[in-house]
């Protein structure tokens, strides 16, 4: 749900054109990238069978990669 949230709000930031707003996107999406990473890490060592550790890194890596894209906005903004 909440990722629902953070793509909706993606969208309203081209409607709104609001610096606040991105932030504010940028920042509820940060805690939401953290909060999947921590589950993602949870759920592979208790859960992953290590059959393909390839699927397992690869999830992983995406969720890196969100949070480094939510962080970097963050830091690049103006005010």
């Amino acid at each position: 749900m909440a990722v629902v949230l953070v793509l909706i709000g993606g969208v309203l930031t081209f409607v709104f054109q609001s610096e606040i707003f991105t932030l504010a996107i940028c920042c509820f999406g940060s805690l939401v990238a953290g909060l999947l990473i921590l589950w993602q890490t949870s759920y592979i060592l208790n859960h992953s069978d290590m059959d393909d550790p390839l699927d397992d890194a690869l999830v992983f890596l995406v969720q890196l990669r969100n949070l480094f894209m939510f962080l970097l906005r963050i830091f690049m903004s103006r005010d």
